[in-house]
């Protein structure tokens, strides 16, 4: 009896916190083509085969935003954390393997040689943080074209050589930039702050798990890193399609996405993980992190965008628009009720 008064009391409160939804239509220019025969899944799969080329083209233009990361990610790789290193310490010698009489330093222990390597990181993650908010750019012009790629609308077109119809992704994608820039990029200056904080807080309880000497402060900063982790790119997840799909304030996708997040969490986190699982497998080892860099330089922005729109409109589809439909025959019938009165 306990077990179903705490579901009963769990689908009320979900359906409380979805009756604060702000109702809208999509931002769509075209009519809706209906739901897709198949289910989400199958609409996420098939688009992406279907449209290669687009997605191809739309992701080397959002690459452009991010060459800076790509390229402190390869000067990185080819030089080595450990050479990175000694670089930022001002030292010219290897000194590793100095605390087991090979390579004798003057002294360094193995714990300094540890910390000397997570300083690497540390440059590294800030650098790609600083690098986020640029991102937010290719995004806006990504979102642009997989949101109509989603809702089945044609793209721009135009005419080759031998009269066919050929898409106009670049010029798509720059009007999407264009129109949705600021948005997306506050949201990737905020994802960046995140990012580079929550690093930042794991590196510093590693080296202080190397070095054997926890203090409370770290373990508080650890659990602090992981909520945020799991608060915020779950929220991001929703929110971030939101600056395409809906006209609406800042305020209201806000309201939604947090609405959302909190009543379907575990969606939200999978889609998320799902989004950026290429980008995570970059450290998986050398010869797949090779496959999955070549991956995200071809399809990688476009993959992650396109499963969050997808996502985004499957909330659309299951939730607001039943709520909006719903929302529109009440006021129709208060309207007529109205004018009966005044007859």
């Amino acid at each position: 009896m306990a077990k179903n008064k705490s579901k009963i009391n769990e689908k009320s409160l979900k359906v409380k916190l979805i009756g604060n939804l702000e109702l809208v239509e999509q931002n769509r220019n075209e009519p809706h083509k209906g739901a897709y025969p198949g289910g989400r899944f199958k609409r996420f799969f098939d688009t992406f085969k279907a449209n290669f080329q687009p997605l191809m083209i739309a992701n080397l233009c959002s690459i452009l935003f991010v060459l800076p990361i790509i390229a402190l990610i390869m000067f990185f790789t080819m030089q080595g954390i450990e050479k990175i290193g000694y670089m930022i310490a001002k030292i010219n010698e290897p000194y590793l393997m100095s605390s087991f009489g090979v390579g004798l330093s003057d002294g360094m222990s193995i714990e300094e040689a540890k910390s000397i390597l997570l300083n690497s990181y540390r440059v590294l993650v800030s650098a790609i943080a600083l690098g986020l908010p640029l991102l937010g750019f290719g995004i806006a012009g990504n979102l642009s074209i997989t949101t109509k790629l989603i809702w089945g609308e044609s793209l721009l077109i135009k005419k080759d050589k031998q009269g066919r119809d050929v898409p106009r992704v670049i010029t798509e994608f720059f009007r999407g930039l264009k129109k949705f820039w600021k948005e997306n990029f506050i949201i990737m200056l905020i994802t960046a702050v995140v990012f580079g904080g929550v690093a930042n807080l794991l590196l510093n309880f590693i080296e202080a798990s190397w070095i054997n000497h926890y203090k409370a402060t770290d373990i508080i900063s650890l659990i602090f890193a992981i909520l945020i982790t799991l608060i915020y790119f779950p929220f991001f997840a929703n929110l971030l399609p939101t600056t395409v799909t809906y006209n609406l304030k800042a305020k209201y996708k806000i309201k939604n996405a947090l609405i959302l997040t909190i009543t379907f969490y575990v969606p939200a986190l999978i889609m998320f993980v799902f989004a950026i699982l290429p980008f995570v497998l970059l450290a998986a080892g050398k010869i797949f992190s090779l496959i999955m860099f070549v991956f995200i330089l071809s399809f990688g922005i476009s993959f992650m965008c396109l499963i969050l729109v997808n996502y985004n409109d499957y909330n659309h589809e299951k939730i607001i628009e039943p709520l909006y439909q719903a929302k529109i025959k009440v006021e129709l019938k208060k309207e007529r009720r109205a004018r009966r009165k005044k007859k």
